[in-house]
């Protein structure tokens, strides 16, 4: 009797476990808008980049337009050596922490007040 007792524990356990996992990733934004870019924790912005991607040409934007639709930038750099001549400067937008590598930024390029680029990049490499 108690060996039965125990598995339906384990069993109702394992259920509750994974209605609270699926519950959870049901409450992820995925689908990118301004407003859910600035709502959601920045730690949890990864989850829109596939729709931001889709959805938005970020290369030719001005700085004023990207501003508008992603906020203000979380980090500014200027251009890296390699990037001499090919940009200005960089907005980093924070999109989530690995706690190996730390926080990862969008990283965005500009030449001349226009993007020219984009990428992910941690920030213990900015």
């Amino acid at each position: 009797m108690k060996r039965k007792n125990i598995i339906a524990l384990l069993a109702i356990g394992i259920l509750i476990i994974l209605a609270v996992y699926r519950y959870e990733k049901s409450l992820i934004i995925t689908e990118f808008s301004a407003e859910n870019w600035m709502a959601v924790d920045s730690d949890q912005r990864y989850h829109m980049l596939e729709d931001l991607y889709a959805k938005v040409e970020l290369i030719g934007m001005s700085s004023n337009e990207v501003e508008d639709l992603l906020g203000m930038y979380g980090v500014r750099c200027e251009a890296y050596w390699s990037d001499e001549g090919k940009c200005d400067y960089h907005w980093g937008y924070r999109v989530r922490y690995d706690s190996w590598e730390g926080a990862e930024y969008l990283l965005i390029s500009f030449k001349d007040d226009i993007v020219v680029g984009y990428e992910l990049e941690y920030g213990s490499e900015l």
